[in-house]
């Protein structure tokens, strides 16, 4: 350190600075590499890059089976009932149904069940008011509520959707 008018030589300062700076900026760069790399191999597992593929042997993929389910359907008649009305009001429901299940079910079982199953129907669609009824809420809750009823008297075949072919609240 030579001392002329009072200032420090800083040519010695200023180089342990700049190699700590260095290694430094070599450590930031291999982590992003390492960051990088575990970013695009998790998004190339999330994409499903890693899924074994069954490859055949002219290389083609094989496609899926997919077996086709082949329903049936029954009407059943149609009801009109009396709804629960607010304020003395009378009010009405017409309701045509008709049941969805796969063909190994034996449409004959349904027909057999087919008055339980309107009783069912008719007393539960009773307790409901013309509000319960309003919007697409109102009728997934019917169809779902339908669609238990008649799984319990049809069990162990199960019936796999109720569809509605008329729908008039008046």
């Amino acid at each position: 350190m030579a001392e002329t008018d009072g200032t420090v030589d800083e040519t010695e300062e200023d180089a342990a600075p700049k190699k700590g700076g260095k290694k430094k900026l070599i450590i930031i760069i291999v982590a992003a590499i390492v960051i990088l790399a575990i970013g695009g191999g998790a998004g190339a597992y999330f994409m499903g890059m890693f899924d074994a593929e069954v490859v055949m042997e002219d290389g083609e993929m094989p496609e899926p089976v997919k077996e086709k389910v082949v329903y049936q359907y029954y009407d059943m008649p149609e009801m009109l009932i009396n709804l629960q009305a607010d304020g003395g009001q009378v009010r009405y429901l017409k309701l045509l149904v008709s049941v969805e299940y796969e063909a190994g079910i034996d449409t004959a079982s349904v027909i057999a069940a087919k008055p339980q199953i309107e009783d069912l129907f008719q007393t539960y669609l009773r307790e409901l008011t013309p509000t319960e009824l309003q919007g697409s809420m109102g009728v997934f809750r019917l169809r779902e509520e339908l669609l238990k009823r008649i799984n319990l008297i049809l069990a162990p075949e199960r019936i796999n959707g109720i569809l509605f072919k008329k729908i008039v609240v008046q």
